[in-house]
């Protein structure tokens, strides 16, 4: 597989505890997607995808899963909706490095 110069990856270390609350601290949000999958590449990109915005709480109900090109999904409840984070594995340079979320 090619690597991206401009691409940094790192392993996904959080690791949850089910029935916890958390709070986010990525800038740029989570994204919060039905499927444990990166939303499609649909142009325009990145529009109308749902994202867990940063300082928002959010509880882990279990459940992870990998997900393809560098994703982990996490099954989280967030206000009424029960979907999945998607934590990527994978930023380019002029992007924020993913940040674990916190525990309260």
């Amino acid at each position: 597989m090619h690597h991206d110069p401009g691409c940094h990856t790192l392993v996904c270390t959080w690791n949850p505890t089910p029935g916890k609350l958390y709070q986010n601290f990525y800038w740029p949000g989570y994204i919060f997607s039905d499927k444990p999958a990166y939303p499609s590449r649909t142009w325009p990109l990145h529009r109308h995808v749902e994202r867990i915005p940063h300082n928002a709480i959010f509880m882990y109900l279990g459940g992870k899963q990998r997900c393809p090109g560098h994703y982990v999904a996490f099954r989280v409840l967030y206000g009424e909706k029960a979907r999945w984070l998607i934590y990527p594995e994978q930023y380019s340079a002029h992007d924020y490095r993913p940040v674990d979320p916190m525990r309260l």
